[in-house]
């Protein structure tokens, strides 16, 4: 074993995080699985940090298409953010990220044409008719700042008034989708001292993908040199593990 696939020492995945795992689970019968949790775990950190296809994970960890499945139900069922929640709360890492994203809902026709007595509503006309978005900045499950424009409102638009509860909060990395790579949301976050983890958009010319899986590259024209992009990865979430607890 090495830490380059291993990150986290066997002792403490045993100690702390095999429990929540236990707890979360129901055993069932039938043939015990191919893989360990521990080697499971370590297979999903190692992915989250190169963000590369699941079909190229190493082989060392075994195959990935059960490793892939067993990151897609512990997503869908809340594990790993009950792992994650329980090693913070456990005081064992930090938790120093939120994420953004937005969802129109429709209005219903009766809801319309009303006399606007308080003021306009967020009420605006989009490709699909009629409706409210709504703008939430999150940190695991609970909402830090949300906010209603009307449905044909660019994503990007209420942000920066959005990000103001952040900066006495140690917040250090700000997750979203191309949707908001904006320069002026590029450089609040920079006053604020916030990474923006948000990949480009395809017509902003000083960031190209050249990979083709998920743009994990960065090429500037003006240097002609290829960098890590900077996607949401592991050490974001474990920035502050100690060094005793890895190999």
């Amino acid at each position: 074993m090495t830490d380059r696939l291993y990150p986290i020492k066997e002792e403490f995945f045993n100690l702390h995080i095999l429990p929540i795992i236990m707890r979360h689970t129901t055993v069932s019968g039938g043939r015990p699985p191919k893989i360990s949790h521990y080697t499971c775990l370590c297979a999903m950190l190692k992915m989250l940090s190169i963000s590369i296809p699941w079909r190229d994970c190493p082989k060392e960890y075994g195959p990935w298409h059960t490793i892939y499945t067993r990151f897609k139900r512990w997503s869908e069922n809340g594990l790993l953010w009950n792992i994650f929640f329980e090693l913070k709360q456990g005081k064992h890492i930090e938790m120093d990220i939120v994420f953004m994203d937005s969802t129109t809902v429709k209005v219903h026709r009766h809801g319309l044409g009303a006399r606007k007595k308080r003021g306009p509503q967020s009420i605006s006309k989009n490709v699909a008719g009629n409706g409210t978005k709504i703008h939430a900045i999150l940190a695991k499950n609970e909402p830090i700042s949300i906010q209603l424009t009307g449905a044909s409102v660019h994503d990007s638009e209420p942000v920066i008034p959005m990000l103001v509860p952040l900066e006495k909060m140690g917040i250090k990395r700000f997750v979203a989708d191309k949707g908001y790579d904006d320069d002026k949301i590029r450089a609040a976050l920079t006053d604020y001292k916030i990474k923006a983890d948000i990949p480009p958009r395809k017509n902003r010319k000083e960031y190209r993908c050249t990979n083709g899986a998920g743009g994990l590259r960065r090429f500037s024209e003006k240097s002609k040199s290829i960098e890590d992009w900077p996607y949401v990865s592991i050490s974001s979430i474990l920035p502050s593990t100690p060094s005793s607890l890895l190999l």
